[in-house]
């Protein structure tokens, strides 16, 4: 006869509230039952672990217990000293058989990157196969014991192990034995350990950043393995390390490559900042769009730094001149660069001057009918301060008319010059005024006088 003992080791996610990526099967605890010697083993363990049990030939396995009368193992048949295997155990149907057994397949619901496991009392001409099976039923690994394995022998554990390296995942395995020239022979199965594969590993990390200087590659990349599997880490996705730290980088942006053993990679991205400016500064000058004006412009200037120095409004296109013109009311961010590569930025607002509100006419007929009679200026209250001269020109340049620091409301231009009043015609003016920058503005026009 013969006993077997599975110590699986399924490698699970990390647990969200343990940390940890492995739990086990004992068969000393079955979820949400109370069992003994013959209970029927299949689902039970789907909700917690995903993991289902079944025999090859669609029965279910068999729950026994060491010591009991003969199920699976003869009367004198125990495990060796030091061997951990409690009190119960999984055998395949309960009875002792000939030669042959039905294998047991176990199903995951959630693909396992390794199990491994052990058989107890491997001795005489016993030979065992545990094969891996893909999502697609294909074998993707496998291994086999017999007596000559390490650890083979009456009542002891030899271990055996599959696994996946191409992300690729076990959906099943089987597990089969066979004795030749045996009269009574049995499936023993106990300890069994379930780990799932993370295809993601790249959530398991956090990522820590130390700067480096603009002129010196002394950046630093701190990785931290938050899970129990076994990571490698690489910023060019072919050269991979386990180290989680890399040194000696310059400032800017990297892809962390990060792979499990299962073979499953996944990309973060870090930036390594400017650790320092090396003074590299910058100040501007705004000139804002005037009254009637369609467009300001911005100035730049660097100091410190190394440079030449180079310009940008769109941290793109850069040019060696810090002068924009012909640029729109609205927000811009300014860059610059120096010869390092070292970039300081700022921002800067490009206003529109508001126009006084007022109305300049074109034309008066000083005729005294009490229409029209004086060209004046008109405008809304809050803006009379603002109007400090008026100035008219006859067509051969001769002042006509002056007004300065007036009230547009109670002073205008009567069409006459030193108590004469003049012909009709085309008279010009020049109108001044104080902008929103506090700056003056000077308007220029006609007006035609009418008779």
């Amino acid at each position: 006869m013969k006993k077997l003992a599975l110590d699986l080791l399924l490698l699970c996610l990390a647990s969200a509230t343990t940390g940890q990526d492995c739990v086990s099967i004992d068969f000393e605890a079955i979820p949400n039952t109370t069992f003994g010697e013959g209970y029927l083993l299949s689902d039970e363990f789907e909700s917690t672990l995903g993991v289902s049990f079944i025999l090859e030939n669609g029965d279910y396995p068999v729950i026994a217990e060491y010591g009991a009368p003969a199920t699976a193992f003869g009367p004198d048949d125990t495990p060796a000293a030091g061997e951990n295997v409690g009190q119960f155990f999984l055998t395949e149907d309960g009875l002792l058989s000939a030669i042959n057994a039905s294998s047991l397949i176990l199903n995951f619901s959630i693909p396992m990157r390794r199990v491994t496991g052990c058989i107890i009392d491997i001795h005489g001409r016993e030979f065992f196969n545990i094969e891996a099976f893909d999502e697609n039923a294909m074998v993707i690994d496998l291994d086999s014991l017999d007596a000559d394995s390490p650890g083979a022998g009456d009542g002891a554990c030899a271990y055996w192990e599959v696994e996946t390296t191409a992300c690729t995942g076990i959906y099943s395995i089987r597990i089969s034995g066979y004795k030749i020239n045996s009269i009574l022979f049995g499936f023993g199965y106990d300890n069994i350990t379930c780990c799932y594969l993370n295809r993601h590993p790249e959530e398991s990390i956090t990522i820590e950043t130390d700067p480096a200087e603009c002129t010196t590659a002394n950046g630093q990349i701190h990785i931290t393995n938050h899970g129990e599997s076994s990571l490698s880490y690489s910023i060019d996705g072919e050269n991979f390390q386990s180290d989680p730290t890399f040194s000696n980088l310059p400032h800017g942006q990297y892809m962390i490559h990060v792979q499990n053993e299962a073979g499953c990679t996944g990309i973060v991205d870090a930036d390594i900042e400017v650790d320092s400016l090396n003074d590299l500064a910058m100040t501007h000058q705004i000139t804002n769009v005037a009254c009637q004006a369609g467009t300001g412009s911005l100035a730049l200037e660097a100091t410190g730094g190394e440079p030449p120095y180079s310009f940008s409004l769109d941290g793109i296109s850069y040019q060696s001149s810090g002068y924009f013109p012909d640029l729109l009311p609205g927000n811009y961010t300014l860059f610059t660069l120096d010869s390092h590569g070292c970039r300081v930025v700022s921002h800067a607002v490009i206003g529109q001057e508001a126009c006084p509100l007022f109305f300049i006419p074109n034309t008066f007929s000083p005729n005294d009918d009490s229409v029209n009679d004086v060209f004046s200026i008109l405008t809304n209250d809050g803006f009379h301060d603002l109007i400090k001269s008026i100035r008219i020109y006859d067509r051969w340049g001769n002042m006509v008319f002056e007004a300065l620091d007036f009230d547009p409301e109670l002073t205008g231009w009567d069409g006459t010059f030193r108590g004469k009043a003049l012909g009709p015609g085309v008279f010009a003016y020049q109108i001044q005024y104080t902008g929103q920058e506090g700056d003056p503005v000077i308007l220029n026009g006609d007006v035609t006088l009418i008779r």
